[in-house]
């Protein structure tokens, strides 16, 4: 669902807890967000801050820790898990507050990603210099803080970055901001997100991180107590508003949008689930339930089976049902949805269509919580306009631009009435183009599925 920063809430990794697990090791191992609406810093302000740039362009921020090394999130410098992006690929500007010049450019030695880093838990990450820094007032190291260090809630602690503005520019000079510590315990309540090795900071609306500010670091009392990871951005589901949506996970990471349609079935798009033409394995498959976030919370199910329709090929019949292990329990966070088994169910053109996902949003960044849209439906002819194998199994959703599906989103569920319409499919041209997003219709595909249902629980009696 692209959708634009706009969070209140920003989640930091605990340095204080996940330093100590990594520091001191040296070898080799990215996002992107800004501080919005901040105050410009003034040369000498934080001599400890750099811009770490990837591909010669500023990608992220860091903190000087000491001579040689600078912290920063681990997927800033991420290519899979641990192992991170060539080295030839990084360096860092010191020594300025404008991104694009002054100061000096250091290459890198190596990189350490913690072992742990994904889904941007443990997101931590340690550059070591090509060469020591001569520390002078406008380069020099911040302190860390020590293990047992315990941030209260309601304190004031400062970032510093350069990441995107509102007004969708980038601040050439460096920009710095007071957010506000929450606990664990709000954390979870607001985002879903309480974790020990995470803090969560609070600003006002139109404030914060964006694109370019990741890795930044979090200072109280000048020490370093966290690193800037990700911001909850979008417009959010609420934890019960989609109890029928489920993340389709492929080797412990999110991959597509699925929907609950009976205690044991998840309805998804087939290409999900293919590689090179093959399903893929059970055993790499799982699917989350009874969470609007991607990364935490509800349930882990495992898959016993997937049932692909047998004339799935080139987007055609693009549906797979992936059968669980046991069977849900329902309660107010996971519930199944009605399918439409009609022609005289599905909308006529224009009507408003509902739709939820965790797909790529407009700034290239992926969501942590579920986001939710409004489509419209398109009309044939828009659709035949489009796609010419437009057939009665298809179905097309208009949306404004920077809108619509993207990648994360195949799967995902289209509402009308309460009952489930039709399953995203692919894009025309690009995600957010002024094209509609062609969508597999499920009416042509009711009975198959009906059949399915029902062969399983005849089995269970």
């Amino acid at each position: 669902m692209s959708i634009t920063c706009k969070s209140n809430v920003i989640l930091l990794i605990a340095l204080a807890v996940l330093f100590n697990n990594c520091c001191g090791t040296h070898t080799n191992t990215n996002a992107i967000p800004k501080i919005i609406n901040g105050a410009e810093a003034q040369a000498g302000d934080y001599p400890w801050v750099v811009s770490v740039r990837v591909d010669n362009v500023h990608t992220c921020v860091g903190s000087i820790v000491s001579e040689q090394h600078i912290i920063t999130a681990g997927h800033c410098v991420q290519d899979v898990r641990s192992i991170p992006i060539d080295l030839d690929r990084v360096n860092v500007r010191v020594g300025s507050i404008n991104q694009y010049s002054g100061g000096e450019i250091i290459s890198v030695s190596s990189i350490v990603i913690h072992n742990e880093c994904q889904n941007f838990l443990h997101d931590m990450s340690i550059i070591k210099l090509g060469k020591s820094l001569e520390f002078d007032s406008k380069v020099n190291k911040i302190d860390l803080a020590p293990k047992d260090y315990d941030l209260k809630s309601g304190t004031s602690v400062i970032v510093a970055g350069w990441g995107l503005n509102v007004n969708g520019t980038n601040s050439a000079k460096l920009l710095h901001l007071n957010m506000t510590s929450i606990t664990n315990e709000e954390c979870d309540e607001q985002v879903n997100y309480g974790y020990e090795s995470v803090l969560c900071l609070q600003h006002p609306l139109m404030e914060g991180i964006c694109r370019g500010d990741y890795g930044a670091g979090i200072v109280d009392e000048n020490m370093l107590v966290g690193v800037a990871s990700f911001a909850f951005d979008g417009q959010e589901a609420s934890k019960t508003d989609f109890p029928y949506v489920v993340s389709v996970r492929l080797d412990q990471f999110h991959i597509c949008g699925g929907n609950i349609i009976s205690d044991k079935h998840i309805l998804t798009a087939a290409h999900c689930i293919t590689e090179d033409n093959d399903t893929v394995s059970v055993d790499r498959l799982n699917v989350r339930v009874g969470s609007s976030n991607v990364l935490a919370g509800g349930d882990l199910r495992s898959v016993k089976s997937i049932v692909l329709h047998p004339n799935y090929f080139d987007f055609k019949n693009n549906l797979a049902l992936l059968v669980l292990e046991s069977p849900l329990e329902w309660s107010e966070r996971v519930s199944k949805i009605p399918f439409v088994k009609d022609v005289t169910e599905i909308p006529t053109p224009d009507s408003d269509v509902l739709t939820a996902g965790w797909g790529k949003q407009s700034d290239d960044s992926f969501p942590v919580k579920l986001h939710k849209d409004i489509f419209k439906m398109a009309t044939e002819e828009q659709c035949d306009a489009v796609y010419s194998g437009n057939n009665k199994s298809f179905m097309c959703l208009n949306h404004d631009l920077r809108k619509g599906i993207c990648y994360g989103d195949g799967g995902n569920g289209a509402v009308y009435d309460g009952k489930l319409i039709a399953i995203a499919n692919f894009v025309v041209g690009a995600c957010g183009s002024r094209y509609p997003d062609v969508y597999t219709n499920l009416v042509p595909f009711a009975s198959w599925l009906e059949d399915i249902i029902n062969a399983d629980q005849i089995k269970r009696l």
